[in-house]
């Protein structure tokens, strides 16, 4: 039922936009032309994509080659041999438009695989201006200095606020690129007492957050990575990291931190109606001062104000995510999922500029905006909001590229996880056996060490079998 009503809301966007268009304004063919594109699947590229697309170009027949079949028999073990079989699959069926992570699209651009856009954005005069700040830079920046490629959606965050809760308590209100000492700074004037169920709490740490969670948070926005470039030295112990740490670790001593699977008990969890499930959240329920969330959020509070009424009506608004005070203008939580660039042996590059173009244009963005899509949109202007928000806050930052996760896809597969695990178990004592952070961060270095050789070891043996 839920796919079904994903396909008539494309189909009414879709009757609503031929209606709309007296031609196309992706500069369709007069003859029959095939478009072969790489996507994961074909499903979710018609839905995406496609349909609306196709719409306007009954003259280009889409090919869609499912870059999720690439596996075959088995799933391949290593990056190393995902990445082998995707290239194996693009030699094989020579798709004019490609999809690629961040990770490939610059791989791709410094082996001389993708043809350069700005030729073609420069004869269509094609409008780039409308871009989120940062975003041509970046994919410049990965090319090498030239741009490849063009994503349509990315993920970013900002910081929701209690308005009221600030002049209740005569805090100063959060401002754009505060520092994470500015944020804990605020928190930290909110009172901590009263029962969990009724007190008021400064920040939100999220969903299994703990001490080595909110560290790895700091540490991610001052550009710091606990892996060297090569992937084989861990770098956790170290005076950078200690100082994240300890930022982390003076915020929870303050009592006022929020985490959802402590902060009002295992009760917390349980609810029977929808009411209960939006008031154990004590953001809608007026006790949270602070949260960093996604632009999932801003729907979360219209469907709580719809079901909670009159007992969600505080004032609440939004400011960028904390930031690098030596580099305030960017921040690691912006990411691009999805970039869409053109094969260097395209049979079809015509129609393939002519695709990317439509679906980073504003045709594509003011249909696809009557509806939920997997991200926001690169081009400014349709994240809309009728009570005066914020939202730029969304749009300020610029994305950096010295952020802590640049250099995992080059890890074995399972160190993340067992890493994260490490880390919560050698910090956790810290917190409530006032242990000393800096022995917990030297026992995590060399037992992660250790952790991380085996986690290559494995990856050789099973390469080997």
């Amino acid at each position: 039922m839920k796919n079904k009503g994903k396909l008539t809301v494309l189909l009414v966007l879709i009757m609503s936009l031929i209606a709309g268009c007296s031609s196309g304004s992706s500069g369709k063919t007069e003859e029959k032309s095939i478009l072969k594109v790489l996507y994961y699947d074909e499903q979710s590229f018609y839905q995406e994509f496609g349909m609306l697309y196709s719409a306007l170009n009954p003259n280009v027949e889409i090919e869609v080659i499912a870059s999720s079949d690439r596996w075959g028999s088995g799933e391949p073990t290593t990056e190393e041999e995902r990445e082998t079989k995707f290239q194996q699959l693009i030699d094989e069926k020579q798709p004019d438009v490609l999809f690629l992570s961040s990770e490939q699209y610059e791989k791709f651009s410094h082996d001389g695989k993708l043809l350069d856009l700005a030729s073609m954005i420069e004869q269509d005069k094609y409008n780039t201006e409308t871009f989120i700040p940062g975003m041509l830079e970046y994919l410049k920046e990965k090319g090498g200095g030239t741009l490849y490629g063009l994503t349509p959606y990315y993920y970013s965050q900002a910081l929701y606020y209690n308005k009221d809760l600030f002049e209740k308590y005569g805090v100063e209100l959060p401002t754009d690129k505060m520092s994470w000492d500015d944020l804990f700074a605020r928190a930290a004037r909110f009172p901590t007492d009263g029962s969990p169920e009724e007190r008021v709490y400064g920040f939100k740490g999220g969903y299994e957050a703990n001490l080595f969670q909110t560290g790895i948070n700091i540490g991610s926005t001052l550009g710091l990575s606990y892996i060297d470039a090569d992937g084989k030295q861990l770098m956790i112990d170290t005076p950078a990291w200690q100082n994240a740490f300890n930022t982390a670790l003076q915020a929870e001593k303050t009592g006022t931190i929020y985490y959802e699977n402590s902060g009002d008990g295992d009760g917390a969890r349980s609810w029977s109606n929808y009411e209960d499930y939006f008031l154990q959240n004590p953001f809608y329920s007026g006790r949270l001062a602070m949260m960093i969330e996604g632009t999932y959020m801003l729907d979360e509070i219209k469907r709580a104000k719809d079901v909670l009424k009159d007992k969600l009506s505080f004032n609440w608004d939004l400011v960028t995510v904390p930031v690098d005070p030596s580099n305030p203008d960017f921040t690691a939580m912006t990411a691009f999922h999805q970039i869409f660039a053109i094969n260097n042996n395209a049979t079809n590059s015509k129609e393939a500029w002519n695709f990317i173009k439509y679906i980073h244009g504003d045709d594509y963005n003011r249909v696809k905006a009557k509806s939920y899509n997997s991200g926001l949109s690169t081009r400014t202007g349709y994240l809309k909001d009728d009570e005066g928000h914020n939202l730029q806050a969304f749009y300020t930052l610029k994305p950096s590229d010295n952020n802590l996760y640049g250099n995992f896809s080059k890890l074995p597969a399972d160190f993340y996880m067992q890493f994260d695990s490490l880390g919560k178990e050698k910090l956790e004592p810290v917190v409530k056996n006032n242990e000393s952070l800096e022995e917990a961060l030297k026992k995590l270095q060399q037992e992660g060490q250790q952790l991380l050789m085996t986690a290559w070891k494995n990856q050789e043996e099973k390469k080997s079998e």
